[in-house]
């Protein structure tokens, strides 16, 4: 058995008109797809600048940490050494006071008291 197909002018128009207008359809679909392509393509190009802004960033970050790591080590070193030099200083500002009433007389006394007492406030202040 075979069926026979009955194609009129009508029904071919309208055939005709369904496949234009998906033709349409598909052009707009492809399209919209090339364009989401496109801002793909854009968005992983700049995820994939800033990402490399960001690890040179976190580069120089740790570089300017350690450079200021090994700023406060040496700065702290040369604070102990100022504040080892103070301290034999202070030592020997203790000394003279023990002798200078017998020797040398109030003024002497005065100024000596003064270099102690800003030995001591540096001493205080000492962070390291």
């Amino acid at each position: 058995m075979t069926e026979e197909i009955i194609i009129n002018e009508k029904s071919l128009q309208a055939v005709l008109k369904r496949y234009d207008e998906l033709e349409q359809e598909n052009k707009e679909l492809g399209r919209k797809a090339f364009l989401a392509e496109q801002n793909v393509r854009t968005t992983a190009a700049t995820f994939c600048e800033k990402d490399n802004k960001i690890k040179k960033l976190e580069q120089e970050n740790k570089e300017l940490y350690n450079d200021g790591q090994t700023e406060i080590t040496r700065l702290c070193n040369e604070n102990s050494k100022l504040k080892s030099a103070l301290e034999e200083i202070n030592r020997v500002v203790k000394l003279a006071h023990k002798v200078e009433d017998y020797l040398l007389g109030q003024d002497y006394t005065d100024l000596v008291d003064r270099i102690q007492n800003k030995i001591n406030e540096v001493l205080n202040d000492s962070e390291c």
